[in-house]
């Protein structure tokens, strides 16, 4: 947002009136084109990855830990080698 802010100054000290109002228009239109992109393909490659994960024959003990891709996404985790032979299967870990 600062940068549109510095944007916005710049035109108006800068640029006549007729100009920096189609400059914002153009500015304004093709920022939410970009933004409506993005979200589309973020959501669109979430569910082509949720999906990839509930079809995937393997990672059976860490889709008990995590059904979902994105409440995994939404946690804080530390990844050491302890949590990743838990969630894994995978190495040394006393009973």
């Amino acid at each position: 947002m600062l940068f549109n802010k510095v944007i916005k100054k710049y035109i108006h000290t800068h640029i006549p009136t007729y100009i920096h109002t189609y400059i914002n228009t153009y500015i304004h239109t093709h920022i939410h084109t970009y933004i409506y992109a993005y979200i589309h393909i973020k959501e669109e490659t979430m569910q082509n990855w949720q999906k990839e994960w509930e079809d995937c024959t393997k990672a059976e003990i860490t889709k008990k830990f995590f059904p979902k891709i994105k409440d995994r996404q939404k946690l804080k985790i530390e990844i050491i080698p302890i949590f990743t032979a838990m969630v894994t299967g995978h190495g040394k870990t006393r009973a």
